[in-house]
């Protein structure tokens, strides 16, 4: 199920993408043809999909670790903004301009932005921010779904999504590394908390907070860039090997990279090279190389 919903998220957005530039802007029609195309694309690919990677088991202290954890994705998606006095509240100071600049591009490109779109806050210049997520997003947004319905729900789907990648690569150690990570100024000084400090660099930092949630490419990103690094994994080591199809998705989903979280399609990419090149299998994979190239 993996590899299909990471195909869904990237290929909605790449069709969309492209009716938009063949119609001139975004149109219900457009959006409403991607999403239902990149919904059978992906039930395609990935229903033929061999790889096979099982998660480590859970105990029941895991389990209410992860129990915690669920809770909290499930408020911080749900609750990302609330209306107070006829306007929109930002809940997490950590995601306060973040917020407001995804909320701000997905109306945009919802809206019929000229396509391809000009940068939302710096008129006249070419958009060239990776909008991937958003763009998702828009797609809602054009069909008109109201953006509190339909932001907090994909934001909620995709925490989860890297949620289950992360117990799957790397059990619960990767978890907690990234869920439970944090400063430790306000645990040795208690009672010095201040909210108006919140970004203050000495003040609690997580992971979670301050990349999963205020980065949305990442959503996509880190499942992505993490099952291509176990589907790798697993065909060095001899217990599975890609076929035609797989290469195709695998193509698809390391070039999505490039229109979700730019920085983690040059890393992921300059690693992944270098992992290749080293076993010295270049051949097996240069399906999935050009789709990436191409794509990213």
């Amino acid at each position: 199920m993996i590899p299909f919903f990471i195909l869904f998220l990237g290929m909605s957005s790449l069709f969309a993408c492209l009716g938009a530039l063949a119609v001139g802007h975004l149109v219900p029609a457009v959006s409403a043809s991607a999403l239902l195309l990149a919904l059978a694309t992906a039930w395609f690919l990935a229903r033929d999909f061999k790889l096979v990677l099982n998660p480590p088991p859970i105990g029941v202290p895991v389990f209410l670790m992860y129990a915690l954890i669920f809770v909290g994705i499930y408020f911080h998606s749900i609750f990302l903004f609330f209306p107070k006095s006829e306007s929109y509240w930002i809940q997490d100071p950590f995601n306060l301009g973040d917020m407001s600049f995804h909320w701000h591009t997905i109306r945009f490109l919802g809206k019929g932005a000229t396509f391809w779109p000009e940068n939302p806050i710096y008129m006249g210049y070419r958009f060239k921010y990776p909008f991937g997520m958003d763009f998702f997003n828009a797609l809602f947004e054009n069909l008109g779904v109201a953006i509190s319905s339909h932001l907090p729900v994909v934001t909620l789907l995709t925490l989860v999504l890297v949620f289950y990648v992360l117990h799957m690569a790397g059990g619960p150690l990767l978890v907690f590394a990234i869920f439970f990570s944090s400063g430790m100024y306000n645990f040795t000084v208690p009672g010095n908390w201040d909210l108006n400090e919140m970004q203050n660099t000495v003040d609690f930092k997580n992971l979670f907070l301050t990349v999963l949630l205020t980065q949305r490419g990442f959503g996509y990103a880190l499942p992505a860039g993490v099952f291509l690094y176990r589907a790798l994994q697993e065909c060095f080591s001899g217990a599975w090997k890609p076929s035609f199809l797989e290469k195709l998705s695998l193509g698809m989903i390391w070039g999505g990279l490039g229109f979700f979280h730019l920085h983690s399609f040059f890393f992921v990419s300059m690693y992944l090279g270098i992992l290749i090149l080293w076993k010295r299998d270049l051949r097996n994979w240069l399906l999935p190389l050009g789709i990436a190239s191409l794509l990213g």
